[in-house]
């Protein structure tokens, strides 16, 4: 920026007015303190865009020159020594993808696009001065979602208005107010607790575009459970917002729901939960994978399983035909003498009631039990998955029940999760998987 020269007769000397001025816009990293929670800065930030406008007044009419920028934050500028100047900088990332600079005065969030980190700030320049150090403040309220209780692996989806301009003069914010949408995914399950929260987005982010005086801000926050099949939980609460301020929305994003679900893992004292909240003495038992319309009873499904032929010698059991009961049918082939070494399965499956745990009784399921799993088999395969040394339900394999075959006495039906009308006929000798069942009932 060039600035025209004026010289001045000094002891008949001629001394011109114009000289180089360097300027270094450094942004602050760090957030302004808050009353109840100390900032901390958790994340580097690169700025590739930084801007600068000179004014010749202090009320900021009249601009001297044209807007400048670099990639750096160092300007040169050739300057009239015997002028004040009034100067606004503005630094943020992206370049133009997120905010029209066309004037520091209405620096303006584009349509589409969510705030981004941004810093401001002012510099008066004058006399011989030749080079100045200004420290950047953002020109936006950073957003914490600060968890305090148990959150299943999911999303939370986050709502507010936002005004689109911010002045670099006042430091406030202007223009009518549009709906912004983001959401903050979480990897893993979280338990969190009111000593000691968990922030959910410290690696997502959240920026509002904010003034520099707090200002109360709708926020719509919809929590949903990856393993749902809709949202669990919505509210709607109002939080301060500031620039070069945390807003920290600390609490509960999902109200415990004590109704049994499906994907819910299950544990020995009969109690059941999305997070594995598993200790030594109440370890996970088994996995939800289907519940009755009281949402406290059910039937819970085996955290491994065996390889093996259902009858070697392919004996034949009348009374084992049920589709839908596979207690029942269980009953009948351990009333059969000797069943433990005829019928392989059955045998393993009953194993599992030594020792025995209240309100539990493992059987092998008839074919209907087995179907009932298939639309929702991918909330059961998340929920197998949350616990350490269960076994996966492999889909394009079969799985036995204990229905026998009405068509031929040698014969056992068998099922696949790989499709919805995957039964099948096999012969009773030939090797298969095998899980166990068990109705559940809460005592609580």
């Amino acid at each position: 920026m060039l600035v025209s020269c004026t010289k001045e007769e000094v002891n008949n000397e001629q001394l011109t007015g114009e000289h180089k001025v360097t300027i270094s816009a450094v942004p602050n990293l760090s957030m302004a303190n808050e009353p109840e929670v100390k900032s901390v800065q958790t994340r580097s930030v690169t700025c590739n865009r930084y801007v600068i406008e000179l004014y010749a007044d202090a009320d900021y009419n009249t601009m001297v020159g044209t807007q400048q920028n670099t990639t750096d934050g160092n300007f040169t500028l050739a300057l009239d020594r015997t002028k004040t100047y009034y100067a606004l900088l503005w630094a943020d990332n992206n370049a133009s993808a997120i905010y029209d600079v066309t004037s520091l005065k209405a620096v303006t969030l584009k349509t589409g696009q969510l705030p981004s980190e941004a810093f401001y700030g002012k510099l008066t320049i004058a006399g011989n001065q030749a080079s100045y150090a200004v420290s950047l403040k953002r020109a936006v309220a950073k957003l914490n979602l600060n968890n305090t209780g148990d959150l299943p692996k999911g999303s939370v989806t986050v709502k507010y208005n936002q005004k689109p301009a911010f002045n670099v003069v006042d430091g406030t914010t202007s223009g009518t107010a549009t709906s912004l949408t983001t959401k903050v995914t979480t990897a893993t399950d979280i338990i969190g607790t009111k000593a000691a929260p968990v922030t959910l987005n410290t690696n997502q982010p959240i920026y509002v575009l904010a003034s520099t005086s707090a200002v109360n801000v709708d926020f719509t926050l919809q929590y949903k459970d990856i393993i749902e099949d809709s949202p669990e939980t919505e509210f709607t609460l109002t939080a301060p917002v500031q620039a070069n301020y945390n807003t920290n929305i600390k609490g509960q994003f999902s109200v415990p729901d004590p109704r049994a679900r499906v994907g819910c893992l299950y544990y020995k004292n009969g109690t059941w939960s999305k997070i594995n909240k598993a200790t030594t003495d109440n370890p996970v038992i088994g996995v939800i994978c289907a519940v009755n319309a009281d949402n406290y009873s059910g039937k819970i499904v085996s955290l491994d399983e065996a390889i093996l032929a259902w009858s070697p010698d392919r004996i034949n059991i009348p009374g084992t035909e049920s589709t839908t009961d596979g207690a029942a049918n269980t009953a009948t082939f351990t009333s059969y003498s000797g069943y433990s070494t005829i019928f392989p399965c059955v045998a393993w499956c009953v194993a599992k009631n030594t020792p025995a745990i209240t309100g539990i009784n493992w059987y092998v399921p008839a074919i209907d039990e087995l179907m009932v799993m298939y639309p929702v088999k991918f909330k059961i395969f998340t929920a197998l998955g949350k616990v350490s040394g269960a076994t996966s339900i492999t889909e394009s394999v079969s799985y036995y029940s204990s229905t026998q075959s009405l068509y031929t006495t040698t014969s056992q039906w068998t099922y696949k999760l790989s499709g919805q009308y995957t039964k099948a006929g096999v012969d009773k000798s030939t090797v298969y998987r095998i899980r166990a069942m068990s109705a559940f009932k809460s005592t609580i």
